[in-house]
């Protein structure tokens, strides 16, 4: 059977297979919220300098360190978040797609923080970005997702999977709206740059973990599991990565 004949789960195969089910690690998910949230307020405080800024050097400078820390902070948020689900599949990942999610979520910010630097928060670079901005997510996160090694296949349920990328965009055009009334009314209060951030972690976090709704985890036949596998350590150097990063 084909990847794209598997994405989405056919419900006549639960009839002959039983999905493995996991739990969260719920530390681990509030520090992939927090992570989202220093990453997206630390963007929202590059595109600040950016729009003070007149020389188009600078700019450019300003627009690629704030596109490297919100793709990384949202990739973070996304690793930390796939190490929270506790499954009993024993499971790698791959390092290749692994790299490339993150680059996906780089270059995705970088387009991004270009076109919102260049376009100056008209009504238009929030009909441009939001979907953007949503569907880089949703591609990073699908990536990380495929980049998953085990004895096994992920399918999505359409709906939630459609569900996750219409948060996304969504939580990304608020987050728009809210840089716009703050740039073009020049209401730089922290307040209003706290409530960006929330929201653009928001649009990190719903597209991420209503994906992970949508999967489901079908094991082979000699599928190998390990119940004493433990991702806390891989966790902590990806947070503490992104925390010196975004520092």
């Amino acid at each position: 059977m084909s990847f794209v004949e598997n994405f989405f789960i056919d419900e006549s195969r639960l009839s002959f297979v039983t999905p493995v089910e996991g739990y969260y690690d719920i530390p681990l998910v509030i520090a992939s919220y927090l992570i989202a949230f220093f990453a997206a307020y630390s963007a929202v405080h590059f595109i600040k300098k950016s729009h003070a800024s007149v020389e188009s050097r600078r700019v450019r400078h300003l627009t690629f360190l704030g596109s490297m820390i919100m793709g990384t902070g949202i990739w973070s948020m996304h690793f930390t978040g796939m190490l929270a689900y506790q499954t009993p599949m024993a499971h790698t990942y791959d390092i290749p797609l692994t790299i490339l999610s993150v680059l996906i979520a780089v270059a995705f910010s970088w387009v991004v923080f270009a076109n919102v630097t260049s376009l100056h928060f008209s009504s238009w670079a929030v009909i441009l970005n939001a979907p953007l901005m949503g569907l880089g997510i949703a591609s990073m996160h699908y990536v990380g997702m495929y980049a998953m090694e085990m004895d096994g296949t992920i399918s999505y349920h359409p709906t939630l999977f459609g569900l996750s990328i219409l948060c996304g965009v969504g939580a990304s055009a608020v987050t728009l709206l809210i840089l716009r009334y703050i740039y073009t009314n020049n209401r730089h209060t922290v307040k209003l740059h706290v409530m960006a951030a929330c929201t653009l972690a928001l649009a990190v976090c719903s597209v991420h973990y209503i994906g992970m709704e949508a999967a489901v985890f079908i094991p082979d036949a000699d599928c190998r599991f390990d119940l004493n596998q433990s991702q806390f350590w891989t966790a902590l150097a990806v947070l503490g990565t992104s925390i010196l990063i975004i520092l």
